[in-house]
């Protein structure tokens, strides 16, 4: 057959499958008009090209997906925010969409305008601040917890992370504003999972407590509580959240005030609620690794001594 009997794609294939019998010829000093295999053993071999093929599919869908980092900061945590998201991009070696999610104390030009903003490309959202009820206040003031919990209701600010706008990229990870990084954090990254919120567990590594100790236990509104829910249950910690965002449903922070507003005994602010949501109401939180062959992934608090970790929000050592 004359060449321009043929387009170019057919005439590549061609040129492709004969390169590739030479090559298994002298790979393997055989070709296709071996006799010396049964139907069988033909059968597994293209099962197992099959099976690498699968995978190559998986690997290419992977390398689609995109994610974004994101935090959350007021003014009073900017400079966390700064240090954070500076150890990211540098030790860290990430690439990716990075987002803030600020209040209205940061919603200026001169803040989305300043250096690090820009030279970095953060891509800045701005959520109004929550208009709390004076009731919800008045009872915020009457927990049992101490009392500095009280002047960080801005953790309720996280609940925007689930905002239908997050839902062009395919996962968000979530890290408070203070977290150290010393090592890159694609490892992490590569963990997620479809339909699932990876976090670390409160309660490690004694997992002796439950749901049950994100609320004030001596209120009404937990006696409600506990007979609607089970919550003898593992629970995550919300300082760093990695999730698919198919998890994200249509106006779920105001969802989430709403729970907020109907128990709102939560000891920990937006932990407690989210925690709730994600092991009771759309139980799809599950422990991310805590590391894999060369090094942890993320701890509150530096546990073992000189073995490397890629982030951990506390550094003092030991707990």
């Amino acid at each position: 057959m004359s060449d321009d009997k043929i387009d170019s794609i057919v005439k590549s294939v061609l040129e492709k499958f004969v390169g590739r019998a030479i090559i298994g010829k002298e790979k393997y000093g055989t070709t296709l008009d071996r006799d010396d295999l049964s139907k069988s053993e033909w059968l597994t071999h293209l099962q197992e090209e099959l099976m690498d093929a699968t995978l190559y599919i998986e690997k290419l869908k992977r390398m689609e997906e995109k994610i974004c980092c994101v935090f959350v900061s007021n003014k009073k945590y900017i400079e966390k925010f700064y240090q954070t998201c500076s150890q990211l991009l540098t030790v860290g070696k990430y690439t990716g969409d990075v987002c803030l999610i600020i209040g209205d104390d940061l919603n200026n030009d001169e803040f989305k305008n300043n250096k690090f903003i820009k030279k970095n490309k953060i891509i800045i959202k701005h959520f109004p601040d929550t208009k709390f009820t004076p009731e919800f206040l008045e009872k915020q003031k009457q927990l049992d917890r101490p009392s500095f919990w009280i002047d960080k209701l801005f953790q309720y600010h996280k609940f925007n992370l689930f905002s239908e706008y997050f839902k062009k990229w395919d996962y968000l990870f979530y890290m408070d504003c203070g977290i150290t990084i010393y090592n890159d954090i694609n490892p992490m990254l590569k963990v997620r999972e479809k339909n699932k919120l990876l976090a670390h567990s409160d309660s490690y590594p004694k997992y002796n407590l439950h749901l049950d100790y994100q609320f004030d236990t001596f209120k009404d509104e937990f006696q409600k509580l506990r007979e609607t829910y089970c919550l003898n249950v593992n629970y995550p910690q919300t300082t760093i959240m990695l999730f698919d965002t198919n998890l994200i449903e249509e106006n779920m922070p105001d969802k989430l005030l709403e729970l907020t507003y109907k128990y709102p005994i939560s000891i920990t602010n937006d932990q407690g609620i989210l925690a709730l949501y994600f092991t009771c109401i759309n139980p799809c939180f599950k422990q991310i690794p805590l590391k894999n062959d060369t090094t942890y992934f993320y701890d509150y608090f530096l546990r073992d001594y000189g073995q490397p970790y890629i982030m951990v929000k506390n550094t003092t050592f030991g707990h």
